[in-house]
C-alpha cells in the first residue's frame, strides 16, 4: 500500500490531547508513506506524519521523500517525515529515505524525525538513508532531532545510519542524531552502524 501526499500535503495528521490521547494499539503497517509536505510562513512540523499526545505503533513502513519546510525567516521547522510531540511511538522495521527538514533562515530540527517534550519511544531495527536537516543557521539531526523533557525515554537499537546530513552556513550539528537536551533524560544508542553522516556550517 502506498500513500502519497503527492508533495502537496501532510499524510497523517494525529491532533490528540491529553486528556483523549492516541494509544500504541493504533498501529502503522506495511505502508509506504512517500512525497508528504507540510509547509508554512510559521512553524510548522511533520512533512509525512504529526503527532500530538498520539502514540501509533508504527512497523513495516517505507517513509521517503517528506518535507517539513517554511517560506519565511526565523520561524522553527522539524521532521520532514515524522514529528513527535508528548508522544510515545513504537518504530521497528522501518526505512527512512530522502526526507527533509529545511528552514529558511534558522532551526531545523531532525531531517526524518524530530521527537519534542515529554516521551517514552523506541526506534528498532530500522534504516536512515541520505535524510538531510538545513537552514541558514542550526541544522540539527540529519537523521533524527531530539528536544525532550525531564523523565523522557528514547532507545534505538539495531539501527543503521547512512549519508544523513545537517547543512546551514552557520552551527550544524549532529550528522545522524543530534540532543539538545540530555539532563535528565534517558538516550540509548545500542548495536547501531553509522557511516558517511556530515555536518556542512
Amino acid at each position: 500500500t502506498i500513500l502519497s501526499g503527492e508533495n502537496a500535503y501532510r499524510v497523517f495528521f494525529n491532533d490528540y490531547t491529553s486528556t483523549s490521547p492516541l494509544n500504541t494499539s493504533a498501529v502503522i503497517d506495511t505502508i509506504t508513506i512517500a512525497n508528504g509536505l507540510t509547509v508554512s510562513d510559521v512553524s510548522t512540523y511533520g512533512g509525512a506524519m504529526y503527532n500530538k499526545y498520539a502514540s501509533p505503533t508504527i512497523r513495516n513502513c517505507y517513509f521517503y521523500n517528506n518535507t517539513a519546510k517554511n517560506t519565511q525567516s526565523r520561524y522553527e521547522i522539524g521532521g520532514g517525515a515524522i514529528y513527535c510531540i508528548n508522544s510515545s511511538m513504537k518504530i521497528s522495521n522501518c526505512f527512512f529515505e530522502k526526507n527533509t527538514s529545511s528552514a529558511r533562515s534558522e532551526n531545523s530540527l531532525g531531517g526524518a524525525i524530530f521527537y519534542d517534550g515529554i516521551t517514552t519511544s523506541s526506534v528498532v531495527n530500522s534504516t536512515f538513508l541520505s535524510n538531510v536537516s538545513q537552514s541558514g543557521e542550526n541544522a540539527r539531526g540529519g537523521a533524527i532531532a531530539t528536544r525532550l523533557e525531564d523523565d523522557s525515554t528514547l532507545n534505538i537499537i539495531n539501527c543503521t545510519f547512512l549519508k544523513n546530513s545537517t547543512s546551514a552556513r552557520s552551527y550544524s550539528n549532529g550528522g545522524a542524531i543530534d540532543s539538545e537536551n540530555v539532563t535528565n533524560v534517558t538516550l540509548t544508542v545500542s548495536n547501531s552502524i553509522f557511516d558517511n553522516n556530515s555536518n556542512i556550517g
